[in-house]
């Protein structure tokens, strides 16, 4: 699952069904990976549930029909301190206690959220840092109709510098393990 392009904002995904969201393979364009050690010390982790697809063509490689990722892992909501920057919203809550800043970058070309203060982004969290302050990194979701069902979108980092970590994850962001399927 790829956190980002390698130029936000201008991931293209394919006019005609091509891929998965969540996939690679559904954005036209240069894919970037960030390279990072896996010392993942979230109090809650992603777990592949099912993985489905179908191909278009008898070529394995080629265009698929259909496909979805079903996971078991922690998704947060993006709700307050967002300003609009172009493709990325900007993060940031500078209180005493609790100190975080982030972006959330929109990585499909044409497509943009009305931010209101009502709005609520969901994204699931991929990995955690912790250097000199804990980051966590995600992928941005869209909810479809189908309930549970979500598009991938963009990516997230946010940096949290505050006394207690899981208290700020889990009632700040609102974090909850739950089941989604991404298509």
């Amino acid at each position: 699952m790829p956190l980002r392009t390698t130029s936000p904002g201008f991931g293209k995904r394919y006019e005609d069904y091509y891929a998965p969201s969540w996939s690679w393979a559904s954005i036209n364009g240069d894919i970037y990976y960030d390279q990072f050690e896996w010392d993942n010390e979230l109090p809650l982790k992603c777990k592949v549930l099912e993985l489905f697809t179908v191909p278009a063509t008898n070529n394995p490689f080629g265009p698929l029909k259909s496909g979805f990722i079903k996971i078991q892992g922690p998704v947060g909501i993006l709700s307050k301190n967002m300003k609009r920057m172009g493709t990325k919203l900007k993060l940031e809550d500078r209180r005493e206690e609790t100190k975080y800043w982030g972006d959330l970058v929109l990585d499909v070309k044409g497509l943009a959220f009305e931010v209101t203060s009502a709005d609520e982004i969901p994204f699931l969290i991929i990995r955690r840092e912790t250097v000199n302050t804990d980051v966590i990194y995600g992928i941005a979701l869209k909810r479809l109709k189908d309930e549970g069902q979500f598009m991938r979108v963009g990516y997230v980092w946010i940096a949290y510098h505050g006394r207690n970590w899981e208290s700020w994850i889990l009632n700040d962001l609102k974090v909850k393990k739950q089941i989604v399927t991404i298509v």
